[in-house]
């Protein structure tokens, strides 16, 4: 079945470039260009999809819906794509992704050394890439830019008790004389404790294992750190890690 369709992909690449030679021969310069410049958007899409055809049905739908929302559009028609990559700046990560779902035009890569990036991924990219590299948990490599670009985007806004949940991502403040002095006061409740070992885990990220709100206004969060060593979650196997207050801990 991929034999079949790469060679389809094939066959239709050739007949497109006999079709744009054929529309050569009898047309002006600007259509000739216009003709080449669709060709090489055509190839560099079959390109970064593998060279194969569409494989689900949901794939087909929403392919079918960004064209018709392509062909309804009147700023794509009137916009060049300089200006539309200028627009795409200074959107957030949020509304990039909803352009990818809405136009196959921000999704598809435009040009070959665009490296299989749309518009909207390559905004992403470079926005993501000025911010400040700090230490970061596993996933960020293989999420997309703009996964990256939401994640530095969420920065601006505190933490709330509200989201913590088990199997998140958080980061514990840089500053060991806060942290320090927040696990040892018993300001919202009991004091956690600070046990020698612990200011290594200031400033990095670890995976949160368990919330607890006993006897406390605010919650006391177990982290999974490999040096712990305390028990954060009773099993067979169970994980170690240290106990910090929410107090201590920010966004990745």
């Amino acid at each position: 079945m991929a034999s079949d369709s790469g060679a389809g992909a094939v066959e239709a690449t050739a007949e497109a470039r006999a079709t744009v030679g054929a529309r050569r021969r009898d047309a002006t310069p600007e259509d000739a260009r216009a003709a080449t410049r669709e060709l090489t958007v055509s190839d560099a899409w079959r390109s970064t999809s593998g060279a194969r055809a569409t494989r689900t049905r949901r794939e087909t739908m929403e392919n079918a819906r960004r064209a018709a929302n392509e062909a309804r559009s009147a700023l794509l028609r009137t916009l060049s794509e300089d200006a539309l990559s200028k627009v795409c700046d200074f959107l957030s990560a949020k509304d990039l992704a909803s352009l990818e779902c809405t136009s196959a035009y921000f999704y598809r890569p435009t040009r070959r050394n665009d490296r299989g990036l749309g518009i909207c991924e390559r905004a992403a990219r470079i926005r993501a890439i000025r911010a400040p590299i700090v230490d970061m948990p596993p996933f960020y490599r293989n999420v997309s830019w703009k996964k990256k670009l939401n994640i530095t985007e969420q920065r601006e806004n505190p933490l709330t008790s509200r989201e913590l949940f088990v199997g998140m991502w958080v980061r514990v403040k840089p500053n060991v004389d806060f942290v320090k002095c927040m696990c040892t006061q018993d300001v919202f409740g009991y004091a956690v404790g600070w046990e020698p070992g612990m200011e290594e885990t200031c400033g990095k990220c670890y995976r949160v294992c368990i919330v607890s709100n006993d006897f406390r206004s605010t919650p006391v969060v177990g982290l999974s750190v490999a040096k712990g060593l305390v028990a954060i979650t009773q099993s067979t196997t169970p994980t170690y890690g240290w106990y910090f207050p929410f107090e201590a801990l920010t966004r990745i």
